[in-house]
């Protein structure tokens, strides 16, 4: 095990730029050449996702999505034969902050029940990463209204907000577009724009079979640009200094959490749609490299 100092109060894992702490030794063959394998987590045993690498978002959290996230509950989040099962599924749950004065806008608190649960595990208060590599097998999840993702957000949201705290999203798909990976990132808009808040920049690429089997979806990060990867094959970079603020800081060097989640509905997700129930999002594991110095 390899000791270090922590960039936060928390005792948090860290990784990337030299700032590593891993529950023990990554076997050797996982190391790619010029990466140095510092977190993973490979889902080898059965049962709830592990407490030391995983936390959850819970409840209707953002987009007004159809889903409500539920917190440690085996049917929508699970490890079993080897993967991490993320399972959308159709059912009625109360809202336990439903309240009936709220208006439709605050549509968080004006639900009583959601007719779709879901799972969005997060790294947020257990591991951070500022630059490095990011390889995620996963297969993705067929039908209408699905929104699964593998996606970052700064470590300074609870003090900043988003999107000052600046989002990365590594993968993206929506039934709407089919056979195509979106690769976003997200900060705070500088223009003096009014009608939305965070400025974006997005990339793409198709692969038919995203749906069909798994694909390895990918990052490298340093303080200079962000390569999106698929399969290994990188398919788009974005520099950095796009998110420069007037202040000379940039969320994008700056540590940020990962999350994994799959949506239904909402802003990007479209109308769901069928009785295709349970919707399964597989990822067979999560593997964050840093630079061999």
């Amino acid at each position: 095990m390899k000791t270090v100092r922590t960039l936060l109060l928390l005792p948090l894992a860290l990784f990337g730029t030299g700032l590593a702490q891993t529950s023990g030794n990554p076997p050797a063959t996982q190391n790619k050449q010029g990466w140095k394998l510092v977190w993973n987590d490979e889902f080898e045993k059965n049962g709830a996702p592990n407490p030391k690498k995983w936390t959850y978002e819970e409840g209707f959290v953002r987009n007004k999505e159809d889903q409500y996230y539920t917190k440690n509950r085996r049917q929508n989040a699970r490890v079993e034969k080897g993967c991490l099962i993320i399972e959308a599924r159709k059912e009625s749950f109360n809202n336990p902050k439903y309240d009936p004065k709220a208006t439709p806008e605050q549509w968080q608190k004006s639900r009583k029940q959601a007719q779709y649960t879901s799972a969005a595990l997060t790294t947020e208060g257990l591991a951070q990463m500022k630059y490095g590599k990011i390889e995620v097998r996963a297969k993705l999840p067929k039908g209408i209204g699905s929104w699964p993702a593998i996606w970052m957000l700064g470590t300074s949201r609870p003090k900043v907000g988003w999107p000052a705290c600046g989002e990365i999203d590594i993968m993206e798909y929506v039934s709407s577009a089919p056979g195509t990976c979106h690769a976003t990132l997200h900060w705070k808009r500088t223009d003096g724009g009014t009608n939305r808040k965070n400025a974006s920049k997005g990339i793409k690429t198709k692969e038919p079979s995203l749906t069909d089997t798994f694909h390895v979806y990918g990052m490298e990060w340093d303080d200079k640009n962000i390569t999106f990867t698929l399969d290994g094959q990188p398919y788009g970079t974005l520099p950095v200094d796009i998110a420069n603020q007037p202040d000379g800081s940039n969320p994008f060097r700056a540590p940020h959490y990962l999350l994994l989640n799959l949506a239904l509905g909402g802003s990007w997700g479209g109308k769901v749609e069928g009785n295709d129930f349970p919707r399964q999002y597989l990822i067979d594991y999560v593997r964050i490299y840093e630079r061999n110095h």
